[in-house]
C-alpha cells in the first residue's frame, strides 16, 4: 500500500494540469450541486413553509366601524374554530406620495407590533415603528428596499401628513401595504377620509375555500351581516406562489444533473487519456510487482485525490454563494422570512459527487489492470 500512496502521489505532483482540470471540474459541479439542490429545497412548496413561520393569516377581514366596535370584533377571536386572530387594526385607503411620485393608493394599517399571534411581519430593510410620524411601506408598494431611499413621504388626505419612512417589510398573505404607529390619527382618523377596522384570522379547519369560507361565517355570526366590507383569503396568495416555484423545478433538476454529467465526462476523459499515454509505465509497474488492482488504484487515485479536495472547496463554496442566492429565489417567491440552508444537503451532495467520480474513475481505469506486462 505504501508503494501504490507513493505512485498516487507521484503521479498526481508530475501531472499537474490533468490535477488541476480535474479539481476546478469537480469543486465547480459540488458547487453547482449544492446550489441546485438547495433551489430545489427552497421550491418545494415555498408558500407552505413561509406561512406556517410567519403564522400568516387564512383571512384578512375588513370591517365598517360604524357597523362593527372595537369590542364586538375582538370578541370574533373566541369563537369556535379561531385558533388565533390579530387586531382590530384601524385603517384607511389613502394615496402616499413621494414629492413628485405617486406611489398610488394603498392599504395603511395602524399596527405597533409586527409579531403576534398572527402575521408576522418580516423586515427587508431598515427597522419598525416606534412612534408617530413614521411609516414602513410593502415590500410590494416599496419596490423592494431601497423604497428607504424615499426618505419622507406625504399622504394624500386632507391636512396632508408627513411621515417618515423608516423600513421595508412584508406580509406572506398581504395583509396590508404600509403600516403607521396606531395612534397616528391624523392619519387612520383623518376627516372625510373612510376609515376601517381590519382583522386577520387562523382556523383550525382551512384546507380549501369551503372550509374557510365556513369557518369564517362561524367567526362572524355574532356581528351584522353587513359588517364585513372586504376579504381576502390565504389560498389565492399561495395559488399563485405555487404555480411559480413549479415552472421552477424541471429547470433545477436539470441544472443538478447537467453539472454531475459533465463532471463525469471530464473525469472519464482525463482518466482514460492517462491510461492511453501511460502504456510503458504500466508495463513496468507490472514489472516491478504491482498487481492489476494495485494500478488500477494508482489511475483512480490520481482523480480521486484532486477530486476530494475540489469536492470540499466546491461545497464550501456552494453555501457561501447559496445565503444570498436563496434570499432572491425566496424575494422572486414572495416569501421572504430568513434563510436558513439545510446542512443535510451539504451531506448528500458531497458523497453522491465523490462516488460519482470514484465510480467514473475506477470505471476509466480498468483497463489499465487488464494491460499485460510486455
Amino acid at each position: 500500500m505504501t508503494a501504490v500512496a507513493m505512485a498516487v502521489r507521484t503521479a498526481v505532483i508530475r501531472h499537474r494540469l490533468p490535477s488541476l482540470v480535474i479539481g476546478v471540474v469537480v469543486l465547480l459541479s459540488a458547487a453547482t450541486s449544492v446550489l441546485a439542490a438547495m433551489l430545489l429545497v427552497e421550491s418545494n412548496a415555498p408558500f407552505d413553509r413561509a406561512f406556517a413561520r410567519q403564522a400568516g393569516a387564512h383571512v384578512s377581514a375588513v370591517f365598517d366601524p360604524a357597523k362593527a366596535s372595537a369590542a364586538a370584533l375582538a370578541a370574533t377571536a373566541h369563537r369556535p374554530g379561531v385558533t388565533a386572530a390579530a387586531g382590530p387594526f384601524d385603517a384607511v385607503t389613502a394615496g402616499l406620495s413621494a414629492g413628485p411620485i405617486k406611489l398610488g393608493l394603498a392599504r395603511v394599517v395602524g399596527r405597533a407590533d409586527p409579531g403576534g399571534p398572527v402575521d408576522r411581519i418580516t423586515l427587508d430593510a431598515g427597522r419598525w415603528l416606534t412612534g408617530p410620524g413614521q411609516i414602513v411601506l410593502s415590500r410590494d408598494l416599496a419596490g423592494g428596499p431601497r423604497g428607504l431611499e424615499y426618505g419622507s413621504l406625504t399622504a394624500d388626505i386632507p391636512g396632508s401628513p408627513a411621515l417618515r419612512v423608516v423600513g421595508v417589510a412584508d406580509s406572506i398573505t398581504d395583509t396590508a401595504d404600509a403600516w403607521v404607529w396606531p395612534g397616528q390619527h391624523d392619519v387612520l382618523q383623518a376627516e372625510g377620509v373612510l376609515t376601517m377596522r381590519r382583522m386577520l384570522y387562523r382556523f383550525a379547519s382551512a384546507e380549501d375555500d369551503a372550509a374557510v369560507r365556513g369557518s369564517l361565517d362561524v367567526a362572524l355570526a355574532d356581528l351584522p351581516a353587513d359588517a364585513s366590507i372586504g376579504l381576502s383569503f390565504y389560498l389565492a396568495n399561495k395559488r399563485s406562489v405555487d404555480r411559480t416555484s413549479g415552472i421552477a423545478l424541471p429547470f433545477v433538476l436539470a441544472f443538478a444533473v447537467l453539472a454531475l454529467v459533465v463532471s463525469v465526462l471530464i473525469v472519464a476523459t482525463v482518466v482514460t487519456g492517462a491510461v492511453v499515454a501511460g502504456y510503458r509505465t504500466i508495463g513496468i509497474s507490472k514489472a516491478l510487482g504491482f498487481t492489476p488492482g494495485q494500478v488500477v488504484t494508482v489511475y483512480a487515485g490520481q482523480a480521486l485525490v484532486p477530486g476530494l479536495l475540489g469536492c470540499l472547496l466546491g461545497v464550501a463554496a456552494g453555501n457561501a454563494l447559496a445565503v444570498p442566492l436563496l434570499a432572491r429565489t425566496q424575494q422572486a417567491y414572495d416569501v421572504v422570512g430568513g434563510v436558513d440552508p439545510p446542512l443535510w444537503v451539504d451531506a448528500a451532495v458531497a458523497p453522491a459527487v465523490l462516488a460519482s467520480v470514484g465510480v467514473t474513475a475506477v470505471a476509466a481505469a480498468w483497463r489499465a489492470g487488464r494491460i499485460p506486462a510486455v
